[in-house]
């Protein structure tokens, strides 16, 4: 009898699946709601994804400091800093909310990548998009959580920049 391997990839991709097949009832009774359960639940999961990213990333946690995250409306998003393409690049170990996922772990997972996207930790896909290939798209499949890691931010910026959203401080290395 031959033993079949299977790849992360496929492991993960049976297992999102699963999880959808497993969550299509709440999803299919959420075409019933009307706009002001939408808006509750809409606020409910900003509040939810702001909390999350502050616990979890350092980034997001300088940049959201001082504004009040439970007033954040999902109608009037202004109150939040926009976060650029460069931000993500020049932080990239310190946005990520994963704290598995670093730009050196996924440049590595990249590297080894053949016709299937790449996958850290059972269930962190790594891919990249155009010519990003320098600067890999890192996108978790998981709830967010904390854990632990050790990387070097990269930033390109300065310390008190003064770019939009930046904060004072610019990025700090994780240990």
């Amino acid at each position: 009898m031959r033993a079949t391997t299977v790849s992360p990839f496929a492991r993960l991709r049976e297992s999102l699946q699963t999880e959808l097949n497993l969550g299509y009832d709440e999803l299919i009774a959420r075409l019933t709601w009307d706009r002001a359960a939408i808006r509750r639940h809409q606020r409910v999961r900003l509040r939810e994804l702001l909390h999350a990213a502050v616990e979890g990333s350092p980034f997001h946690a300088r940049r959201l400091a001082g504004i009040d995250l439970d007033s954040v409306d999902p109608e009037d998003l202004t109150a939040l800093p926009v976060m650029t393409k460069a931000d993500l690049s020049s932080c990239f170990d310190d946005v990520v909310t994963d704290r598995r996922v670093t730009r050196r772990v996924a440049e590595e997972a990249l590297a080894g990548a053949t016709e299937e996207p790449a996958v850290i930790a059972d269930d962190a896909l790594v891919m990249t998009s155009g010519a990003a290939r320098a600067h890999a798209a890192c996108s978790s499949w998981t709830r967010l959580r904390s854990g632990s890691s050790s990387g070097r931010c990269p930033g390109d910026w300065s310390p008190g920049c003064g770019r939009p959203g930046h904060p004072r401080e610019g990025c700090r290395s994780r240990s």
